[in-house]
């Protein structure tokens, strides 16, 4: 049986889907792509930044939640124009775990795209492997454990609280969980129960 003392507290956000302003925010090939798309592709950024302004007002919360999805098509100009972003949170004193997801690496179903004109053109592509670099600041780094194959990792987000951030977009069905991935999940939650903590998941698709 677990007994909780204390509750936690967090935002949760998800598909941040950012697009640098460097891959184009002009012509026609831009407005045929940001007419149809659910997203305002080059106010993503201020979008963002007036979000992480409203998380660091809030000085009851401290631990922020990012589901995946970052970019919007896994070009590397938006993940190194996110990162700074990303980095102003933990500056305000914010603790910051992410996830990526199947919007932020190319693939057979996701390649990163730029604005030229009336020409939408490839964009500098970004390994899956990479991500595990980029983001190693926002959750990797205070792992208490890792599936590194998946890029799931393990969190004490606080004295009887862990988080298990499950990655979920690395089977050949294009998301889901491996076996092995499974097998890790469960022995964190056990490592979990034997230390008395709360343990709960984070991942992209429902």
């Amino acid at each position: 049986m677990i007994f909780m003392a204390d509750s936690l507290k967090f935002y949760l956000i998800t598909d941040l889907h950012h697009y640098a302003p460097s891959l184009g925010t002009s012509g026609k090939a831009y407005e045929k792509w940001n007419n149809k798309e659910q997203k305002c592709l080059a106010e993503t950024g201020a979008i963002i930044d007036a979000a992480f302004s409203k998380l660091i007002a809030d000085k009851d919360i401290d631990i922020v939640l990012i589901a995946g999805d970052l970019t919007s098509t896994g070009a590397m100009e938006s993940h190194l124009d996110l990162l700074p972003k990303l980095q102003r949170l933990r500056d305000a004193g914010k603790q910051v775990y992410l996830i990526t997801a199947t919007h932020d690496f190319i693939s057979s179903e996701m390649e990163p795209l730029r604005c030229e004109g009336d020409e939408l053109l490839p964009a500098t592509p970004t390994p899956r492997p990479k991500l595990r670099e980029l983001y190693a600041d926002f959750g990797w780094d205070r792992a208490v454990s890792e599936h590194k194959e998946s890029f799931s990792y393990c969190v004490k987000l606080k004295k009887g609280f862990r988080l298990l951030c499950m990655n979920d977009d690395g089977t050949p069905e294009r998301h889901g969980y491996t076996e092995s991935q499974i097998e890790w999940m469960f022995s964190q939650i056990e490592e979990a129960k034997k230390n008395g903590d709360y343990i709960f998941v984070m991942n992209h698709h429902p």
